[in-house]
């Protein structure tokens, strides 16, 4: 039991770092280089990360839309 429980640890603390690592990359890519069609792409897209996942992609997408008043 304490195996299994180390090795659900150790996937969640691998995704966290790879949804901290994609972030940094959207960030720069689009925020600093200027490519604006870049989104994030979670590997692990299941239940909360996923829903992280589009919300990252719709403030990038509501950051660039033009704005109407």
């Amino acid at each position: 039991m304490a195996g299994k429980l180390a090795d659900t640890f150790n996937d969640i603390a691998s995704s966290n770092q790879q949804i901290a690592q994609e972030l940094k990359r959207v960030g720069q890519v689009v925020g600093k280089q200027g490519m604006t069609r870049e989104r994030t792409r979670f590997h692990q897209s299941k239940g909360a990360w996923g829903e992280m996942e589009v919300s990252v992609n719709s403030l990038v997408d509501d950051l660039l839309r033009p704005t109407t008043k």
